[in-house]
């Protein structure tokens, strides 16, 4: 992969962390160790707010990841996989270089 589109790529994840944060705190979902959120609700809060399906990836009852699926020249395109979730999902919120941050 080259350089320019190895950087396109990371700078297109990092906005979509940004907008996924934004949507999921306007949607009333904030990071919590404890409070659990139906999972159904949380894809369609993002689908919603970017017209395109996407794949939840969980890891014991918590959201680990949002996967987005992109075309070569980054254009939305429908996740065809599954999401593994289960119905209710914890965001959690975890502690980085002494720093509480979240997903």
């Amino acid at each position: 992969m080259d350089a320019a589109l190895s950087f396109g790529y990371v700078a297109v994840a990092l906005a979509m962390s940004n907008l996924f944060q934004e949507v999921l705190f306007d949607a009333g979902y904030v990071p919590s160790n404890s409070k659990m959120y139906p999972s159904g609700a949380i894809i369609a809060a993002i689908e919603n707010a970017l017209h395109t399906t996407l794949q939840l990836v969980c890891l014991k009852g918590a959201l680990e990841e949002i996967r987005l699926c992109l075309t070569k020249d980054f254009k939305f395109r429908d996740c065809v996989a599954a999401s593994d979730c289960p119905e209710y999902v914890s965001l959690p919120a975890f502690a980085s270089l002494g720093k509480l941050t979240h997903i």
